[in-house]
């Protein structure tokens, strides 16, 4: 009885490997990728208040040029993931000496971008465009008269990309 169950089993092996060859099994492969790629963010503070500038600061300037000994520092902090340089652009709608305009209504002021010694020409798309690194990148801010002033609250708008490099 032992020798007929050896004689059952090997005959169902061999019924198993007829039955799998039968179905001509083959195999291919595959490869899967994924691109992983930097990100990066920012944070501006709401407002950049540059304080008072007496009337008398603008004595003798003309239109074009900036007012110096009041500029203020807009503090840009930056964090990336993938990489540790990025690319900064500055973009505001109206521009007078490739400096940003304070709103039109109040009159003759505008605000001047300096990255270190550079300064950011907003008339241009190829220059209002800064590559840095770190987790802090500050831009100096330096009033300049467009034309003439008003007494008065004087503000433009400013926005500010972040891309990965």
């Amino acid at each position: 009885m032992l020798k007929i169950k050896s004689v059952c089993f090997t005959g169902l092996l061999s019924l198993l490997a007829l039955s799998y060859s039968a179905y001509g099994a083959e195999s291919s492969r595959v490869e899967i990728k994924v691109a992983t790629t930097a990100s990066c963010s920012l944070s501006l503070p709401p407002v950049v208040d540059i304080g008072d500038i007496p009337f008398t600061a603008f004595v003798g300037k003309g239109a074009g040029e900036e007012l110096t000994g009041y500029d203020t520092n807009l503090n840009i902090a930056t964090t990336c993931y993938g990489t540790d340089k990025f690319r900064l652009e500055f973009i505001t709608s109206v521009v007078h000496y490739n400096c940003l305009t304070a709103d039109t209504r109040s009159g003759g002021m505008g605000f001047c971008l300096y990255h270190g010694d550079n300064k950011i020409m907003l008339d241009s798309a190829a220059t209002r465009i800064v590559d840095t690194e770190g987790t802090m990148t500050t831009i100096r801010v330096v009033p300049l008269r467009t034309g003439t002033p008003t007494p008065a609250t004087h503000s433009g708008t400013l926005s500010v990309t972040i891309a990965p490099l």
